[in-house]
């Protein structure tokens, strides 16, 4: 009996978790959550996870790089019914890492910048921008030099969102909001 309370007590700190997120979750960063908090083992993470999918109280949607999980209307549901007895603690401890992870886990997850060689000396530069798993901006262009690569992955990463409504007055002919 104690396990399934135990189990039951997992799923619900992890709905939390994710409920409280203002960006896309990977697995990974779930599971440091609860891990580095010691607020369960990876064996309970894990089996709290399979149950929520196979519950439908979460998705996992897997791009190549990482496994991303986000809260289903049911896993709200769900946690709404059940957080009026979660632990005051352990909500606070969730509650504190996640303030003091928050800017490392957004720039992570949703702003991305890379570079690789192509033929010919050339290289492809990939940048992105993602709101939990829907992709706001992706471009792949092909450019003459490394150092092109570099900065242009460095100032996508220091000024995506002007960089993005750039782009689109570019390509809507609004000439006026390029600046």
């Amino acid at each position: 009996m104690q396990d399934n309370k135990n189990n039951a007590e997992n799923k619900i700190l992890i709905l939390y978790a994710l409920a409280q997120a203002r960006y896309a979750m990977t697995k990974h960063d779930l599971s440091m959550i609860m891990l580095d908090n010691l607020l369960m083992s990876y064996y309970n993470f894990s089996d709290a996870m399979y149950g929520l999918k196979d519950g439908r109280f979460i998705l996992l949607e897997n791009d190549g790089l990482n496994e991303y999980v986000e809260i289903t209307e049911s896993g709200r549901s769900m946690l709404d019914l059940f957080s009026p007895n979660m632990d005051i603690h352990k909500r606070s401890m969730i509650d504190v890492y996640m303030e003091e992870m928050k800017d490392e886990l957004i720039d992570k997850n949703t702003i991305r910048a890379t570079y690789h060689p192509v033929e010919d000396d050339r290289f492809m530069v990939e940048i992105s921008s993602k709101e939990g798993r829907k992709v706001l901006f992706n471009l792949d262009i092909e450019v003459a030099t490394k150092e092109e690569a570099e900065a242009i992955c460095a100032n996508w990463e220091r000024n995506p969102e002007i960089i993005y409504y750039q782009f689109l007055a570019l390509l809507k002919g609004r000439k006026e909001e390029l600046l």
